[in-house]
């Protein structure tokens, strides 16, 4: 058995110097990022569309964040990237003054590149309730669309309240990826912009190529010096999820994360050692780089002013006639990560007893306790043979504890349960003799303070979809958004979208806008008029 855990261990090792070595194989990553409009007001709804391109299909997470032109971040958000695309909205901060923004969209690959080699979107954004708004001296980020833009062929057909629209090779020529909106007219512009790329790279990212990943350093925070092959765990509290892993020769660690959405505490940590001063360092989880974007002065024409009321009256029936419908991914952690435990110790269902200790020694079951040394140490009984040459696994709360004396001293008033898996339990890597997870009623690890070297910060995990619900209908066309029709094609050469879109009278022109990449990668937009008079 001793020489089994050596071969199981021994890959890891490996692994990490397979990871380095591969890493300069990785192909360079660009982002595309498609919105619905460029012309928004404060407290609306992005709709997005990101196109990943790179040789190798490797990241699976989009990062987006709205900036100000200064970098500052106001809203940052994380995307499942799904062959090669992503979609899902962004919701404006209600607070925002009236001013040009960024949408900054990258993968953790790329920040190898630095910060300009990152795609940046200018937008505009009204806050139609203050009268103050960002200044700015630099030249303009928008190119204005033409006065008249193309008007394209379209039919009522059989139903006078539809508009049928036909885009044929002749629109769609040329294109791979393609976004289509039906916008007010005055709410897009084209835009100028364009980042320069960073030919530095410091190979620090390997590519998120499962999806999210938290990354970080183990070092010595005495010597400063990194510590190598030491297992470093995570702990999702929530998902009741606890994942370990060992650090590279480099000090480096990784953690591939599941996928869910929303936020979560995270506890991180490492094994105490005698001599050793471990401090734990993770990596920022969004990029932080400072970058100085072109701020223009904010300028509406004439035309663009009326969207903008137009849009804000009907922002305003929106939040008051429509309710917000979030979809969570389900949780794949309902049960802890090591199943349903077939032994069960529930304190209720005995006398009350003053230490946890006692519940062990006093009834009859498969905990033992073992004194040596004034340290005390958990044996889980099992016919097993040579289990005992693993120390089992011990949580309290998911979070692994290796201080058995605190936890023998726990009161038992806040425990629930005690969960035992007898037998050798095998996680990746890593082999346990057994687990043994504590459950507290509240779920505040029954008081005990958590290892010194381990850390407790909240995470973003993957954006949830959501889109809205009306409250009532009664008198609401089904189009009461600004924006009434926003979809996301992939193109071949026999590719023809036919539409079918109910006519709204909110405004009196609308503009489709065709925006995609071409086979040389390259965006091209293109701006049609769908006049309802």
């Amino acid at each position: 058995m001793k020489i089994l855990k050596y071969i199981l261990i021994l890959p890891i090792f490996i692994g990490f110097g397979f990871i380095q070595a591969q890493n300069n194989n990785f192909s360079k990553e660009h982002v595309r990022i498609f919105t619905d409009r460029t012309l928004f007001i404060s407290g609306e709804e992005i709709q997005f569309a990101a196109f990943l391109e790179n040789q190798n299909d490797q990241s699976k997470t989009l990062y987006l964040e709205l900036i100000l032109p200064d970098g500052t971040p106001l809203v940052s958000q994380k995307h499942l990237i799904v062959n090669k695309q992503c979609r899902g909205v962004l919701e404006i901060p209600q607070d925002l003054l009236s001013g040009t923004y960024y949408l900054k969209a990258y993968t953790k690959y790329m920040r190898n590149y630095g910060a300009n080699s990152f795609f940046y979107l200018p937008l505009k954004i009204v806050n139609p309730y203050t009268q103050d708004f960002l200044t700015g001296t630099d030249a303009e980020v928008f190119d204005s669309i033409i006065d008249s833009p193309f008007l394209l062929n379209k039919s009522t057909g059989s139903n006078p309240n539809h508009f049928q629209i036909n885009l044929n090779q002749d629109e769609l020529q040329g294109l791979e990826n393609v976004s289509i909106s039906i916008v007010p007219a005055h709410s897009f512009q084209k835009t100028n912009f364009n980042s320069q790329n960073n030919p530095i790279s410091n190979n620090k990212f390997f590519p998120e190529t499962r999806g999210l990943s938290l990354s970080g350093f183990l070092v010595d925070s005495i010597s400063n010096q990194p510590l190598a092959y030491k297992e470093v765990t995570l702990s999702i509290i929530e998902q009741k999820n606890f994942i370990p892993t060992l650090t590279g020769p480099d000090g480096r660690f990784y953690f591939s994360l599941p996928e869910i959405t929303g936020n979560h505490d995270l506890f991180i940590s490492t094994k105490k050692e005698e001599n050793v001063h471990a401090k734990i360092l993770v990596d920022k989880d969004y990029d932080s780089e400072q970058i100085l974007l072109p701020n223009p002065p904010f300028i509406l024409s004439k035309e663009e002013r009326l969207t903008a009321l137009v849009l804000a009256q009907f922002n305003q029936i929106k939040k008051n006639y429509f309710r917000k419908k979030t979809e969570y991914t389900l949780d794949t952690f309902s049960i802890p990560f090591y199943g349903i435990a077939s032994d069960i110790l529930y304190l209720d269902k005995y006398i009350s007893l003053e230490t946890l200790e006692e519940y062990f020694t006093e009834l009859p079951g498969l905990i033992h306790i073992k004194n040596q040394k004034k340290q005390k140490s958990f044996i889980i009984s099992s016919s097993i043979h040579d289990m005992s040459i693993y120390a089992p696994l011990v949580l309290i709360d998911m979070v692994a504890v290796e201080d058995y004396n605190r936890i023998l001293a726990v009161s038992p008033h806040g425990i629930e349960k005690v969960e035992i898996i007898p037998h050798p339990y095998v996680y990746g890597n890593f082999i346990y003799g057994g687990i043994i997870s504590i459950r507290t009623r509240k779920g505040d690890f029954g008081g005990i303070s958590l290892p010194k070297t381990g850390l407790f910060f909240n995470f973003d995990f993957f954006q949830p979809k959501s889109n809205y619900k009306k409250i009532d209908d009664s008198n609401l066309e089904d189009d009461a958004g600004n924006t009434i029709f926003w979809d996301v094609y992939n193109i071949n050469e026999n590719t023809s979208i036919d539409l079918k879109i109910k006519k709204s009278h909110q405004f009196n022109s609308y503009w489709i806008i065709i925006q995609g990449i071409n086979t040389e990668g390259e965006i091209i937009r293109k701006t049609y008029s769908l006049d309802y008079n």
